[in-house]
């Protein structure tokens, strides 16, 4: 006797025990029932309030980086547990009305027709979810999916649900899903990580704020207030509200799932001062280019300068930091200053501006004007070779470059002159008594116009061909310039060093100087830079000559988002 109640009745006590606290058959993921405190999506393991939500940053730290997504390959998020939480299926009073802290998933065809196909199955396994949170029976869950059919939108939990009892089900065939408001308005949330999207988490974490139902950024200007709000329009179906608050503009964006998807995405802190929780997302660097760009862009373009300098205060050590190894990761210098104040300045170098505007580049209209200003000081960037002054073949015309004089053609001279003597040869190029002389032993720079004549040629590429057959080493100078090599063809690290000098009008400019750049400089043209400058007026008229040195537009600039 003792056996047999052993044998029934003590399983069925364990079962009641372990079900009377909602661990019943919550051990495995895949088992037969599941509920919202033992689900594998959500991300917290027990309801905890808003500071201490496991967000992207925290679960790739964790080893946990597949958590975050859908579809890995097509960047699609795992929504769900990104807009809801534990928490949100606690009671904290009888009134409270658990149904309508979710948001809404208007349903596809598929989903109703799934839905209908499945509906007392999916009451059951809705009853199962909402243990010791909603208190319904089967058959009030049935009749509640009969309502949202015909409403046609449930509450999220309740498409988990029929997620768990369908897997087969595709849960986000398109890149947002549209939800809908209590009171029936429809917005959608993006779950595809896009160019726009990350743009939108740097102005967020640069000049807004987040709040539980609310979320607003700030700015200086109305046209970028705007622009902001049809960047909302196009990912979230609403474009906020715009409005004036003594100097500034804002922008508001009333959606709780908007918030909660900043927060993952960034960490930023919900209901309370930020700076503390501001850090550059782990996410968004394992994503890395264009996405790290495009983040950085959007918190420049809601809180960076561009008067004077390229600067980014801000009052959180860490952040300026990340942005400080950012830029060193793409090669653009930078100091941290601390102020008296407590707060951080980050200033980037003149000479970084231009690599900073085509890495980052700007959006904010008043922002980009500013930076455009601050470009045109330096008002030449290196935009290639000047074709036409490239002979067919591809060598440079040196003929272009007028006055010009070359030296180390002696031999050659000589070879010519002979059996004929000085005088002759003066004669029959035209020279006057006792320059001839002088070319041929090297005391007198030749004119450049006249190797036409000593090779009896008319046309430069077949001069500059016969020059670079030439045994020896030629050298070339301007009138008051000393001797020294030019290129005589296009090569890689001509072009590298062309797009790093900057013909002004006497002198030229060197830009971003490295050991690396001398060395080229060097190794090309025999002339040695002093600091940042080279005072050289053949390599100047080279660069001007051969280089096309164009005005600065803003729109040249590299387009990381497209509009």
């Amino acid at each position: 006797m003792l056996s047999l109640f052993a044998v029934v009745f003590l399983p069925l006590i364990a079962t009641w025990f372990l079900y009377s606290r909602g661990k019943v058959l919550c051990i495995m993921a895949n088992g037969p029932v599941l509920t919202w405190r033992c689900d594998p999506l959500l991300y917290d393991p027990q309801a905890v309030s808003a500071d201490a939500w496991l967000t992207a940053n925290k679960l790739i730290e964790q080893g946990q980086l597949e958590r975050i997504f859908y579809d890995p390959a097509a960047l699609k998020l795992e929504l769900y547990p990104i807009l809801v939480r534990k928490v949100d299926f606690l009671r904290e009073r009888q009134s409270d009305r658990i149904l309508a802290r979710f948001p809404f998933k208007v349903l596809t065809e598929d989903e109703i027709a799934a839905i209908n196909d499945r509906l007392l199955s999916l009451a059951e396994q809705v009853h199962h979810y909402f243990y010791r949170s909603i208190d319904f029976s089967i058959r009030s869950w049935r009749e509640k999916l009969r309502h949202y059919l015909e409403r046609g939108a449930l509450p999220f939990p309740l498409l988990r649900c029929l997620w768990k009892i369908n897997p087969e089900l595709v849960h986000y065939p398109q890149d947002s899903v549209i939800f809908e408001s209590a009171r029936g308005k429809r917005y959608t949330i993006p779950c595809k990580i896009t160019k726009q999207l990350v743009y939108l988490c740097g102005v967020v974490n640069g000049d807004g704020h987040l709040r539980t139902h609310w979320l607003r950024i700030v700015d200086e200007t109305k046209e970028h207030i705007q622009f902001l709000s049809q960047l909302f329009m196009q990912l979230f179906s609403d474009g906020g509200v715009i409005f004036q608050s003594g100097n500034a503009w804002n922008v508001e964006i009333r959606s709780s799932q908007a918030v909660r998807l900043f927060h993952f995405l960034t960490d930023q802190t919900i209901n309370g001062a930020k700076y503390g929780s501001l850090r550059e997302p782990v996410f968004f660097q394992l994503l890395d280019q264009p996405y790290r760009s495009l983040y950085w862009r959007g918190v420049m373009d809601a809180d960076g300068s561009y008067k004077n300098q390229i600067s980014f205060g801000s009052a959180s050590k860490r952040y300026i930091s990340d942005f400080q190894l950012f830029l060193r990761s793409v090669g653009i210098k930078s100091s941290i200053t601390t102020m008296k104040t407590g707060t951080f300045l980050l200033q980037i170098p003149l000479d970084f501006k231009l690599p900073f505007a085509r890495q980052i580049g700007v959006h904010n209209p008043k922002k980009k004007r500013d930076l455009k200003n601050l470009l045109n000081k330096k008002s030449l960037i290196f935009n290639g070779l000047r074709e036409e002054h490239i002979t067919r073949e591809g060598y440079f015309d040196l003929s272009k470059l007028t006055p010009l004089y070359v030296l180390g053609l002696e031999a050659y001279l000589k070879a010519y002159r002979k059996p004929l003597s000085y005088a002759a040869v003066e004669r029959k190029l035209g020279l006057s008594s006792g320059q001839y002389y002088h070319y041929e032993h090297g005391t007198r720079a030749l004119p450049f116009p006249l190797l036409f004549k000593l090779f009896d040629l008319k046309e430069p590429n077949t001069l500059m061909k016969k020059l670079v057959a030439l045994p020896g080493k030629l050298l070339f100078r301007a009138l008051t310039s000393r001797p020294h090599p030019l290129p005589l063809k296009p090569t890689q690290e001509l072009l590298f060093v062309m797009s790093h000098l900057l013909p002004l009008t006497n002198w030229t400019r060197i830009l971003q100087p490295t050991k690396q750049l001398y060395q080229a400089i060097e190794r090309l043209f025999e002339v040695e830079p002093v600091k940042k400058h080279i005072r050289d007026k053949l390599l100047l008229r080279f660069l001007q000559t051969f280089g096309d040195y164009r005005k600065i537009e803003i729109g040249i600039f590299r387009n990381l988002i497209s509009y």
